[in-house]
């Protein structure tokens, strides 16, 4: 008995391959390979793509990614319309909503694109949560994506009260890794033995056998079976995978962020939260028992990541030898302090839009860990881990509010515009001043030189001649109270 229903979406819910093996067929032009018939091509609906590019035409790995990106430029674009509903789903998604049943979108596709497809289809009110992998790397195997679905639930810990709902083997296979049932379904691209083979507890013919099996398993949620625990804290593992996500719904290996520092570690700068899921604290949703938007839980989820930035610590400390500052503390005031000497910089800026990069430009290092400003082996891959954890943390959110969070952070990092540059003489001028309060301490400690001091304000005197003064005044007075070697 069931209350809740996860989905897969190409093959259970639409009908995509048209989309997909017309990318499929551009990619190859792009690579200057013939292309087959177009039903040779159908094998790649399912198997992550650049193992289908590499099995089947016999590319390298490189090759095979770039062809990937060839194929993603087509289908972000038109492919991904190239799609259609299966007749009887909307009615049967009306039915289970009806009776009780939590919905929710459980696929391999990266989430951008899961979320588009459902708007285009206007059916994106029917869901509770949807989950996908990430464009660029992360949460890739179909396990990962069923656990993930489950904690957005709030279900880890009656999780055998879900179901799984999908027409291929990677389907079947990630839910009973995870601990759950899965119907396979025939009208989709796979087939009775494969799905039989890799353990389905039902098959469904059609979308009406569907809806039938699915309203006959409702349990209402006032019957609790909380059933067999699994340890969802155990990592998958998966030998074979590709990075960035498997447009086509099948499942890869994740990727693993580089560099995470250790939490226990006071040097590595970052304090990490441990212990269980906050979202499993209670039964149902984090959110109550109002159903939310998709849009707004996302919005609500990424308000609640980003207060993980207050265990941040940096190695600055407070004005008046104070404890760490931590990085939520260190964006406010660079925008308390952008918003305050405007004035002094060196061009007119949108000041609201240097408070909000002010404000975002340390939350990758939820993930990346805080690197302080004269470590050289820190600074080495920062860019890495930084680019890693934008790329999870700003997917949380709606893919247009990630779209534009991701392009203010990257403007900063750029440093290419007046509100990024005068934003970075925020950044740099915010810890001067407190480590100048407490008369070079933070300095002394990690024998900085007064060069490196002023390497690092060079984009002070970017954004604002006239504050770049008062940070040369500093400098020197501490180079002559032997705070700063020479």
């Amino acid at each position: 008995m069931y209350k809740a229903a996860l989905f897969d979406l190409d093959g259970t819910l639409t009908e995509s391959g048209e989309g997909i093996v017309k990318s499929v067929q551009y990619a190859l032009e792009k690579l200057g390979i013939p292309t087959p018939d177009p039903r040779d091509l159908l094998c790649f609906v399912g198997p992550p793509l650049v193992k289908s590019f590499m099995k089947y035409f016999d590319l390298s790995r490189e090759k095979a990614d770039r062809g990937v990106d060839f194929y993603r430029e087509r289908f972000g674009k038109i492919g991904i319309f190239e799609n259609k509903l299966y007749p009887g789903v909307r009615g049967m998604l009306e039915d289970l909503k009806d009776r009780g049943y939590l919905l929710a979108i459980a696929s391999s596709k990266p989430e951008d694109y899961i979320l588009r497809i459902l708007d285009y289809f206007e059916i994106s009110s029917f869901f509770d949560v949807v989950t996908g992998s990430l464009m660029k790397g992360g949460r890739n195997s179909k396990t990962e994506v069923i656990e993930e679905c489950l904690a957005r639930l709030g279900m880890k810990k009656d999780r055998r009260l879900a179901v799984m709902v999908g027409d291929r083997e990677h389907d079947v296979k990630g839910a009973l890794d995870a601990g759950i049932d899965c119907i396979g379904v025939l009208y989709g691209y796979g087939d009775r033995e494969e799905l039989e083979k890799a353990g389905a507890s039902h098959i469904a013919e059609t979308v009406e056998d569907l809806r039938t099996c699915l309203l006959a398993s409702f349990q209402a949620q006032d019957r609790p079976d909380p059933g067999p625990e699994t340890d969802p804290t155990v990592p998958v593992k998966d030998d074979e995978g590709t990075p960035g996500g498997s447009d086509t719904e099948a499942p890869s290996t994740a990727n693993q962020t580089p560099g995470v520092p250790d939490a226990t570690d006071p040097e590595a700068g970052s304090l990490q939260s441990g212990g269980p899921d906050a979202r499993d604290a209670q039964p149902g949703s984090l959110y109550g028992d109002l159903p939310l938007p998709e849009r707004l839980r996302r919005q609500l989820d990424f308000a609640l990541e980003i207060d993980k930035e207050k265990n941040i610590f940096r190695q600055t400390h407070l004005s008046g030898h104070g404890r760490n500052e931590n990085d939520a503390e260190h964006a406010w005031h660079m925008a308390v302090m952008a918003w305050l000497l405007r004035e002094y910089a060196n061009e007119e800026v949108d000041i609201s839009r240097v408070m909000l990069m002010c404000l975002i430009h340390d939350i990758v290092e939820i993930d990346a860990g805080d690197t302080y400003a004269y470590d050289q082996e820190g600074l080495a891959t920062q860019k890495a881990r930084e680019d890693a954890a934008k790329e999870r943390i700003f997917s949380i959110l709606p893919p247009e509010q990630k779209e534009e969070l991701t392009a203010i952070f990257d403007e900063f990092e750029a440093c290419e515009t007046a509100e990024s540059r005068f934003a970075h003489a925020m950044d740099n001028l915010q810890p001067l001043l407190l480590n100048n309060s407490n008369q070079g301490g933070d300095w002394r400690q990690h024998k900085v030189s007064a060069a490196q001091v002023y390497g690092r304000q060079k984009k002070t005197r970017m954004g604002s001649e006239e504050l770049y003064r008062v940070t040369d005044s500093i400098i020197r007075k501490n180079i002559k109270e032997g705070n700063l070697l020479p």
